[in-house]
Order: structure tokens, then sequence, then C-alpha cells
């Protein structure tokens, strides 16, 4: 399974004066499980603060930082039969514990949403229009 950051092999941004100036040492990050989306800061430099990932950046801003005027991606074909599968878990971490079957499956694309997610969402106007 790839991600959007691993799929963008290799870019080459346009970027905007005002990005140039960040100090990201300066930048505090929150503790996530989740940085999939959107600015993925807390993953820009290698362990040893040696290698800066663009890619890391430009793939979950989604044009808001630069414009990407050339790129190289490593695609995942287009597959010729296309399921969805629909699996309920007890608990999220019996989910994880089954991650290495979905692996094994190829599965292209997972989805989770977690007891926080779904709480979140029952409490939306839209969840109750129905």
């Amino acid at each position: 399974m790839k991600t959007r950051r691993r799929q963008a092999a290799s870019i080459r941004p346009s970027i905007s004066p005002a990005w140039k100036t960040v100090n990201l040492s300066s930048i505090a990050f929150p503790k996530l499980n989740r940085f999939l989306t959107g600015y993925d800061l807390r993953h820009v430099f290698n362990d040893d603060m040696t290698r800066f990932d663009l890619t890391r950046i430009l793939t979950g801003s989604e044009g808001t930082l630069a414009f990407i005027t050339e790129a190289r991606l490593d695609i995942t074909p287009i597959p010729k039969v296309r399921r969805l599968v629909n699996v309920k878990y007890d608990s999220f971490d019996s989910a994880l514990r089954n991650a290495p079957f979905m692996v094994d499956a190829r599965a292209l694309s997972v989805e989770t949403v977690d007891s926080k997610v779904l709480n979140l969402a029952r409490e939306d106007i839209v969840w109750h229009s129905r």
C-alpha cells in the first residue's frame, strides 16, 4: 500500500518567498498518530536532522505552499477489478493486529474510523438530519 508521500518520488516545486523564511526549529509539534494528511512537519527532517524531505510538506499542503512544476511519480497500476470490503472490529487494537492480513491481501486502500472520529461525527448536525 502506498501513501501519497511514497508516490511522490521526486518533485521540483516553485516555492513562495514566504515559505523560505519559515524557521521549523521553533515549531512545537503535538503528538498525533495521524500524519498522512495535511502538513507533515514532524517528519520533514530525518532523525539526525541532516536531510529535509520536501515531499512530506508539499503532498499534504494541497497547493497552499508551492506549485509543483515537475514531478516523477511511483504510480500504482489501476486494478482490473475493484471490491469494497467493510470490516468491523471489536476494538481499534484488534483492527491494528489484523493489519498484516490487509497487507498480505494487497489492499490498495484502507480507511479506519476509530471511536473518537465516530463520536465526533455523531455530534455533527449532518448525522441527525436523516
